[in-house]
């Protein structure tokens, strides 16, 4: 089986392209994603299909069938470094529908995504524990619960502290919080993001991009159709959100390495 290792925002991606799917994905993922020599966050596998360019099967560490911008990146990554296909916009069947992903050239090519929906469920939620006195926002984006926290020094925020504060908040139901703040770019708005999990699980920092402007959307600072950058500890991302919670997402992404393995052979039953 040969991979592709790809990094976007973060996010590490190993990247197979196979004729079928293999007879347990879900287990096989989670089996490669965890060997420590590979080390993974996602593990996606590509197969023919008619409906689209390629048909995409992606799967997180646990095991879980799971999507992103980050992952779609990687797979346009994949496309156009190791597929050598040309700069161009691509679509990929996914369990949740036929998706576009867009390559575009540049000093270094960017990868673009259109993805998910984000939704507004609640506003100035207060809450304390210990040292911590605040309000935050909550928005639903692919299928997660974010709590947003805007600061006038996002940097200086103890998100654990703040993520174990937030656990015991009867009237929050957040899984990962973020922490936000606004600062000067030449390019237009642009704020430091900073996120963690609730639970400890892996942060797709497009996700809580997205989860973070559609907050700013409805508080009036920025507004549907215009690009806002994010800057994170994984690099930066460009998000748009379009009207209905629907955003795209522009960043860049590194082939890492190239190889080949030999799937596992599972263990007999005792």
């Amino acid at each position: 089986m040969k991979f592709s290792k790809i990094e976007t925002q973060g996010i590490t991606s190993l990247v197979f392209s196979l004729a079928t799917l293999p007879k347990d994905p879900a287990d096989l993922s989670k089996t490669l994603a965890n060997d420590e020599t590979l080390g993974a966050d996602a593990v996606l596998f590509l197969t023919p299909t008619l409906a689209a360019d390629v048909c995409l099967h992606s799967y997180d560490k646990r095991g879980e069938k799971c999507l992103s911008h980050e992952i779609l990146h990687a797979l346009a990554a994949y496309l156009f470094y190791v597929a050598g296909l040309p700069v161009y916009e691509y679509e990929a069947e996914t369990e949740e529908g036929i998706l576009p992903v867009r390559i575009t050239a540049g000093i270094s090519p960017t990868f673009t995504a259109k993805y998910g929906k984000c939704k507004q469920t609640a506003t100035n939620i207060p809450f304390r524990a210990k040292n911590i006195e605040a309000t935050v926002d909550e928005v639903r984006c692919h299928r997660t619960q974010y709590a947003i926290l805007f600061a006038e020094h996002a940097e200086s925020v103890d998100l654990p502290a703040l993520a174990r504060a937030l656990r015991t908040a009867p009237a929050c139901g957040a899984e990962t919080v973020v922490a936000l703040s606004e600062f000067s770019d030449a390019s237009g708005s642009a704020y430091l993001l900073r996120a963690a999990s609730l639970r400890g699980d892996t942060v797709f920092p497009s996700a809580a991009a997205g989860a973070a402007l559609m907050s700013l959307i409805a508080k009036g600072r920025e507004r549907y159709g215009r690009d806002v950058t994010f800057r994170h500890e994984g690099g930066s991302l460009v998000c748009r959100m379009e009207h209905g919670g629907t955003f795209t997402v522009r960043a860049d992404a590194r082939l890492l390495l190239r190889g080949e393995l030999t799937p596992p052979t599972p263990e007999p039953n005792e």
